[in-house]
């Protein structure tokens, strides 16, 4: 392993991170400062660019006819795959190769944490996972 990959790890694992927040942006017509305005321009220009408008006429008949099926999310009818109980095998997948090595989140979890935990750990994270798409209930992200 090259110093460069353990210096970046342990930087990793302390917290620390390459994120850079974003101070000043130009509009186009003007420097917004504001985070919030920031936030406020950015979500518009991606809502924009992401707006129907934007499709070409056989995609967005494609899109509005997915569309049209409403889902219910209904943890007794199993005749659609995301009303199962997630499976153990879903899990693993999910941890070792979609959870990138990152900063923790806001609860100082890092992703090594979480791909480290013993097996027990694990099944209990599952039944978590399924009690709360069982009972709909979804925690506020701050608790």
């Amino acid at each position: 392993m090259s110093p460069s990959t353990v210096w970046r790890d342990t930087k990793r694992l302390a917290g620390s991170s390459s994120f850079h927040n974003i101070t000043d942006l130009n509009s186009g017509t003007s420097s917004i400062t504001d985070p919030q305005a920031i936030s406020e321009f950015l979500a518009s220009h991606f809502s924009s660019v992401s707006a129907d408008l934007n499709y070409d006429d056989h995609f967005l008949t494609l899109k509005n006819e997915a569309e049209a099926h409403l889902i219910f999310f209904n943890s007794t009818d199993t005749t659609h795959d995301y009303n199962l109980p997630i499976s153990s095998s879903e899990l693993d997948t999910c941890i070792h190769k979609n959870l990138r090595n990152s900063s923790p989140d806001p609860h100082n979890i890092h992703a090594s944490m979480i791909k480290n935990l013993h097996s027990n750990s694990l099944t209990y994270l599952l039944s978590l996972f399924n009690a709360i798409l069982h009972q709909s209930y979804y925690p506020h992200p701050g608790n």
